[in-house]
């Protein structure tokens, strides 16, 4: 399931539009570099009602822990079996068909966010 979208910038400077998916999502056969992620919704300002009631439409800011960043020339393969899914509660996608664009986003956003299961 589609969750939204994102930007992650690399060691570079250049930013990459990802899309948000839940780990059960099932993909068709296209190149991607993907990255396993936990993400966490914190509050900026919470509005109460008078029951104490967290009400609809407040402010978050997403705090991203990356544990693993890859690239696939296939994502319909599946990750069932990817040790790094530990800890994450979704997957960001960028498509990219191109092999050596796929590594070289790949060394930039490793460079960067120093992913855990990356070292």
């Amino acid at each position: 399931m589609n969750l939204g979208n994102t930007t992650l910038e690399g060691k570079s400077g250049t930013t990459y539009d990802f899309k948000v998916y839940s780990l059960d999502t099932s993909f068709e056969a296209i190149g991607a570099v993907y990255c396993f992620v936990q993400l966490e919704d914190i509050p900026l300002r919470e509005q109460r009602d008078q029951n104490d009631l967290v009400l609809p439409g407040n402010d978050f800011t997403h705090v991203e822990d990356i544990i693993y960043v890859g690239q696939t020339s296939d994502l319909s393969i599946g990750f069932e079996d990817h040790r790094v899914k530990q800890g994450a509660n979704c997957i960001y996608i960028h498509e990219e068909s191109s092999n050596s664009r796929r590594l070289s986003i790949e060394r930039d956003l490793i460079t960067k966010w120093k992913p855990s299961c990356n070292e």
